[in-house]
């Protein structure tokens, strides 16, 4: 494996996160980093453990997770975001998160009350 495949997908990593709200395909990103669709896979599987599509996908649901937890936003606008109509996108998200996305919001979601407030921290008290 060359240093530029590793480079080129480091760089897809940081494209598809970029745009999640984007219909994504793979044919797009081989294009994009002139690469064929087999070595994409492969580079993908090896170096991050999943498909393309896989990686994407799990990509919009953790997204789609922080939104529900950090987010008023209605389900229905969070998979709408992402490119899901609802149903798909409560389907998706219950066979990775093991609960529907109404669930993991009432489980796992600190009410702002409770949330510890973020301090910045000047350079001298950085170090």
């Amino acid at each position: 494996m060359k240093l530029t495949d590793i480079a080129a997908i480091k760089d897809a990593q940081t494209y598809i996160e970029a745009h999640l709200h984007e219909d994504i395909t793979v044919p797009a990103l081989c294009q994009r980093y002139h690469i064929n669709r087999q070595k994409l896979q492969d580079l993908f599987k090896a170096l991050l453990g999943d498909t393309v599509h896989d990686y994407i996908r799990k990509q919009k649901l953790r997204y789609g997770a922080e939104r529900i937890l950090h987010s008023d936003d209605s389900i229905e606008k969070i998979a709408n975001l992402l490119g899901y109509c609802k149903s798909n996108f409560f389907k998706r998200f219950k066979v990775e998160y093991n609960c529907t996305p109404d669930e993991f919001r009432i489980l796992y979601r600190i009410p702002p009350a409770l949330e510890t407030p973020k301090v910045k921290l000047t350079a001298a008290e950085a170090r």
